[in-house]
């Protein structure tokens, strides 16, 4: 169970942070004043209007962590003007309601802060990055993964923390949903709208932002979220409900236009774990297949061959191709593996390990390894295997203690199959996928953690 360490500050301190508060206003306000006479007014305009921002994020820190979940999944600022920047909107989000949250009363008053196993996995993860830059091909690059995922890291401890009251993670949740069927909708709009992205001799449905561009991206996302798209609850209304099952029509269908073999195994994997899981078992069954074979009969020709040269490779030589490139991934990352097997190539270097060091006289290869097995042995080596089991292993145990706790609230005990199942959804997708670094297992180990805390106080 995840604990919060409780201490009662026994000194009065010097400097309140009401204080701190007023002079720093008073010296935000004056370097404003003077800015207008060295930047454009639209930068100070901007600059104002940020502050406000940030002080209302300081009073209301859970708003900051919904406005954050937002910029990480919808990515606005990676296809509106003026979002961006060197810095970039989300490190300094994340950094807001970080402050915010330690400035809070509920830690500044009562030194409250979740603990739990799964803090230290992710601390352990992030320990075997930063030392897989010691034996880095490219240092540069495992150093930026491993701030990245320290931005990973930080979203995580902004939930665990944040989400401490059942409203709250239902908001948190609606929110996360919104934010698919946003990635699901525009995926579409561009399909039918945008310039036609041919892929493996296919239209191919891709996303609007640059994270999440690639059609087999848009589709994981898509596909892992299926898992809470089904958490109905009683007391939603029909219009929460049909919402629901308009996000789950949405999503499906651009999975299909993504022509994405996996997303697409990935979600037939789900439809049927969800329906031996119902407690009508055959008529969830009947019905699966019913929507299975509707579906097929209604995708246009070219995803039906897409999808069938899973079983006949001969149908289209360049998913053929494909399908050997990831077995080969994994025998190059077996093989860089052994070579190097204590910190692995360094985080995020396995296209440049295997164009460098692997590639023989030939042309250079720079590939990922297309599967999650080889880019976690190659890129962290045995400490960074370890860590990730470990990892694993706590967050699955888990969810199966919280569930005891919680029988008495059918929420509950879907929102932890939601999680259980999203897991296995994951790790069947990395054979097929090197998604190590995916937000989603980090983002799920934090709804794990806070399934553990608000079942104790069911309990």
């Amino acid at each position: 169970m995840a604990k919060v360490l409780f201490q009662k500050p026994s000194v009065q301190p010097a400097i309140t942070v009401k204080t701190l508060w007023i002079v720093g206003l008073i010296i935000f306000c004056i370097l404003l004043g003077l800015s207008v006479y060295f930047l454009p007014f639209l930068f100070t305009l901007g600059l104002l209007l940020a502050f406000i921002f940030s002080l209302f994020i300081f009073h209301y820190p859970y708003i900051g962590i919904l406005v954050y979940l937002f910029i990480t999944i919808a990515r606005p600022q990676e296809f509106l003007i003026g979002l961006g920047g060197s810095i970039g909107i989300e490190r300094i989000m994340a950094i807001v309601v970080l402050i915010s949250l330690l400035l809070s009363p509920k830690i500044r008053e009562q030194r409250l802060i979740v603990r739990s196993p799964i803090n230290w996995c992710m601390l352990g993860l992030l320990l075997a990055m930063i030392a897989s830059t010691a034996t880095a091909v490219w240092k540069g690059q495992a150093i930026d993964t491993s701030i990245e995922f320290a931005k990973t890291c930080i979203f995580y401890f902004l939930i665990v923390n944040l989400l401490d009251t059942k409203p709250r993670l239902k908001g948190f949740l609606w929110l996360y949903l919104l934010c698919i069927g946003f990635m699901a909708v525009s995926s579409l709009y561009l399909y039918f709208t945008g310039n036609p992205y041919i892929r493996m001799g296919i239209q191919r449905a891709t996303g609007i932002s640059k994270t999440f561009e690639d059609p087999n991206a848009v589709a994981m996302n898509l596909v892992l979220a299926f898992p809470f798209l089904f958490i109905f609850a009683k007391e939603e209304g029909f219009w929460l409900k049909s919402l629901r099952i308009l996000l789950i029509l949405v999503s499906a269908s651009t999975i299909i236009l993504t022509g994405s073999r996996a997303g697409m195994v990935v979600l037939i994997i789900f439809a049927f774990i969800f329906s031996l899981r119902s407690k009508r078992k055959v008529l969830a069954l009947a019905i699966t297949l019913v929507l299975l074979l509707l579906a097929w009969t209604l995708m246009p020709l070219q995803y039906q061959e897409r999808f069938l040269t899973l079983f006949k490779p001969e149908l289209n030589e360049s998913a053929t191709a494909s399908a050997q490139g990831r077995i080969v991934g994994l025998k190059m990352g077996v093989k860089i593996f052994l070579d190097h097997p204590l910190l692995g190539v360094g985080a995020g270097n396995f296209p440049t390990a295997w164009a460098l060091l692997y590639s023989g006289e030939g042309p250079r290869v720079w590939m990922q390894p297309h599967n999650m097995l080889g880019q976690l042995l190659a890129e962290l080596g045995l400490i960074g295997f370890l860590a990730f089991v470990f990892f694993l292993f706590v967050a699955f145990r888990q969810i199966f203690v919280s569930r005891r706790r919680i029988r008495g609230d059918p929420w509950f005990l879907f929102y932890s199959k939601a999680i259980e199942i999203s897991l296995w959804l994951l790790l069947i997708s990395g054979l097929f996928g090197h998604n190590l670094y995916r937000y989603n297992w980090y983002f799920l180990a934090a709804l794990a953690v806070v399934l553990d805390q608000l079942s104790a106080q069911v309990e």
